[in-house]
């Protein structure tokens, strides 16, 4: 068996199969069958890695026959069902898948984690609800989905912030000036909790610096930080993590990046942290035309335009008739100028050609 995580995911009825027809050789005789306790042994060995990934735990050694109709334990006489949430009130506004909550074993080993990686259990104004722990566990271990929190709705002090938070916003109109709007949001970049035990810390403060250079730089403007940030883990994160594993099999990581594909998401922020296109693009341009313009001097058409992706434009033209109304405003000849020396040279072609 090359690993225990490999080990873990053998099938329950590949390992019955292998657990009755499997022989061991004997010196000077027949090969034998595994014996009672070496076969206890290596059934709770598979069940000992389930549980270390998390996998559901399936007793290999009971009768097949007991589990027709069965598929979960019974719930036993008395005992209150457990508690689900919506993932959209705790971690992702637009999930609207529900989750169980953790058992108190499963919600210490948590804590246990975050003691053991930091030195120290987190501080008051950090410390996550049970019902954060459990979103973030269904979403990122359970599922294996891109480290992804809305935080305007996964906040420090759980319910109680999560309705206060504000943000303040530049909201462009029509017109081309900008007005100052109170959203909910994050109210700053030094607070959010992160999944540590998904990432290497090294990644992660690489990331944080990324971000506090690009907020120290364009701290008026710093919600385009947010929006951005927040549209990078919920957008990208998943289709950089399938680019990076293309790569590592092609051998051609980019900006030296070590990525292991069982563990993704360490890989994933270092590449985002320096990417510096994507930031560019994102923060630092629009930061600075924000600055040469003042907060004005945009055009209408430019202001309708500026926050929707080019090919959705051309989309809506086209289903507008843009192209019809402007050869119908159009007064010249096609692929003819307008201009005065246009109109001297139309002229001598003309007696020209009279």
């Amino acid at each position: 068996m090359p690993n225990i995580r490999i080990f873990s995911a053998l099938p329950l009825a590949t390992l019955r199969h292998t657990l009755g027809s499997v022989r061991i050789p004997v010196t000077g005789g027949e090969p034998r069958a595994l014996s009672p306790v070496e076969v206890i042994q290596v059934a709770l060995m598979w069940r000992l890695v389930r549980k270390k990934f998390d996998l559901p735990d399936v007793d290999p050694l009971e009768d097949p026959g007991q589990q027709v109709g069965s598929a979960a334990p019974a719930q036993s006489a008395g005992q209150a069902p457990a508690k689900r949430i919506k993932t959209s009130s705790v971690l992702d506004q637009l999930d609207e898948s529900e989750i169980e909550l953790l058992s108190k074993s499963e919600l210490y080993r948590a804590y246990r984690n975050y003691q053991e990686i930091t030195g120290a259990e987190p501080t008051p104004d950090s410390e996550p609800t049970p019902e954060q722990v459990a979103a973030l566990h269904a979403k990122v271990v359970a599922r294996g989905e891109a480290p992804y929190a809305d935080f305007s709705v996964l906040t420090p002090f759980g319910r109680r912030v999560q309705k206060q938070m504000k943000a303040r916003a530049w909201v462009l109109q029509q017109d081309g000036t900008f007005k100052a709007l109170d959203v909910p949001g994050h109210p700053g970049t030094g607070s959010p909790p992160v999944p540590k035990q998904v990432v290497t810390s090294a990644c992660l403060d690489e990331y944080f610096k990324r971000l506090a250079r690009l907020n120290a730089d364009y701290l008026e403007y710093w919600r385009l930080l947010m929006v951005a940030e927040d549209k990078l883990r919920a957008e990208l994160f998943e289709r950089f993590r399938r680019q990076l594993t293309k790569a590592s099999l092609e051998g051609r990581l980019p900006m030296g990046i070590n990525f292991d594909a069982a563990a993704p998401w360490t890989g994933v922020f270092v590449y985002a942290a320096r990417n510096w296109e994507y930031w560019h693009d994102n923060v630092t341009k629009p930061a600075q035309d924000f600055l040469a313009r003042g907060g004005k001097l945009m055009s209408a058409e430019k202001a309708s335009r500026i926050n929707v992706p080019e090919h959705v434009q051309e989309a809506v033209d086209n289903a507008m008739g843009k192209g019809a109304a402007f050869s119908k405003s159009f007064q010249g000849t096609p692929f003819q100028g307008t201009s005065r020396q246009a109109k001297k040279r139309k002229k001598e072609r003309e007696r020209r050609e009279s």
